[in-house]
């Protein structure tokens, strides 16, 4: 592996263990009854050491307990322990936040941990009744399993998922200078996904030695270029976070400004959720082709990204790629809505994937029909939209699937 000095190694490698592939973190899982065939349900993350957090939460003008009092929680931006549960989600009920609350105590009095350095996630029916005892009992649980392994990290991945859905969990590891590092996570998708952080639950652990002001700005950079332009099927969840929690056991010179290695460790964890959403839409078994939107050479990021979001969002876009034939009209309206570019003599807007590339729009002149060799492309498992503005250097990519 090459290390280009003062610049990112693009290069993650796949390693095992999850959450638990960085030092000092462990996991353990439990069956607490919220799920109704009675499988895992419940899951703890626990540093052995209270460490730099940052979350980004759903958008819904109506947020879920949860992500209230992991806001208060997180004031200080510091976090010892991770709680989430499935089944029966911690929304809707009355009193709900006092309950998220008491979720938290409990995991006080079993973890070695304070209260406010507790993250509490929760997924499932909303608004059905919800049993305190029951928490407990899986706590209690849990707690007891805490350890460092592969495979805790995805019993708590499997705690986490939908009755039909498959866990899933990555880990990777990449370079700061001389300095190997490791992240991982285990998440979902929802039944609804939808751009605004309304995409999925996400717990991340890093050994990367940073402050929680660096920490909140990297994540919010990764998923405003990853999560934020994700979209299924246009409805937004009000449950759902993104966690990161980051102990420091790389030992790397701390990143607090906006630095060399701060903008490594920043791209590293961009593509970490890149792949974290591929994996979301490949998972999804109602649906048969991931489709991706590049948008490139814009003028400004608030511009492609919003492109890539309103293409990726388009039914008629999508339903163009479904069968086959490609008409620029959806396209370029969007450009022009937008304001993306000057004229379009320069746009260039094309097809590809595995089996190779077609040209949708180049030169001001627009293809009228695919011709038949081109169907072999639309075949192919992952199709991407490339769209070419040739105004500036910023560019985004969208994520669905059809």
């Amino acid at each position: 592996m090459t290390i280009r000095k003062n610049a990112v190694n693009r290069e993650l490698t796949p390693i095992p263990g999850g959450v638990c592939a960085p030092d000092e973190f462990r996991a353990g899982s439990a069956v607490s009854g919220f799920k109704k065939n009675g499988e895992l349900d419940l899951g703890i993350i626990v540093s052995r050491r209270r460490c730099p957090t940052a979350c980004v939460y759903a958008t819904s003008a109506k947020r879920g307990a949860p992500i209230i009092i992991t806001e208060r929680h997180l004031e200080n931006e510091y976090a010892h322990a991770i709680v989430v549960n499935s089944g029966v989600a911690i929304t809707f009920q009355f009193g709900a936040e006092r309950f998220a609350k008491d979720v938290c105590r409990i995991v006080e009095d079993h973890c070695d941990v304070i209260t406010e350095d507790v993250v509490v996630a929760s997924t499932g029916v909303m608004g059905e009744e919800i049993s305190l005892q029951t928490f407990e009992k899986g706590i209690i649980a849990a707690t007891a399993n805490l350890v460092h392994s592969e495979e805790a990290s995805y019993s708590v991945a499997k705690a986490m998922a939908n009755d039909d859905a498959e866990p899933m969990q990555l880990s990777y590891s990449f370079e700061l200078g001389a300095i190997v590092c490791k992240i991982g996570a285990v998440f979902k998708a929802n039944t609804r996904v939808s751009p605004n952080m309304a995409t999925t639950l996400a717990f991340v652990t890093t050994d990367v030695n940073i402050t929680p002001k660096m920490l909140r700005k990297a994540l919010q950079y990764a998923v405003n270029e990853t999560l934020n332009l994700t979209d299924i099927d246009g409805i937004s969840s009000p449950n759902d976070m993104v966690c990161i929690m980051a102990n420091g056991k790389a030992d790397n010179w701390r990143i607090d400004s906006v630095d060399t290695d701060y903008k490594k460790f920043a791209s590293a964890l961009r593509e970490f959720f890149q792949q974290i959403c591929l994996r979301i839409l490949k998972n999804r078994k109602d649906k048969q082709k991931v489709l991706l939107c590049r948008v490139q050479g814009a003028q400004s990021t608030q511009i492609s990204r919003a492109l890539a979001k309103r293409i990726i969002c388009s039914v008629a876009v999508k339903e163009d790629i479904k069968s086959g034939n490609v008409t620029a009209e959806n396209i370029l309206f969007s450009i022009a809505e937008f304001g993306a570019v000057n004229d379009f003599e320069n746009v260039r807007v094309s097809i590809r994937s595995e089996f190779g590339e077609a040209i949708v729009y180049e030169d001001g002149k627009r293809v009228p029909k695919m011709p038949e060799h081109y169907q072999k492309i639309f075949a192919a498992p992952c199709v991407e939209l490339c769209i070419s503005l040739k105004q500036g250097n910023y560019k985004s990519v969208g994520y669905t699937c059809i």
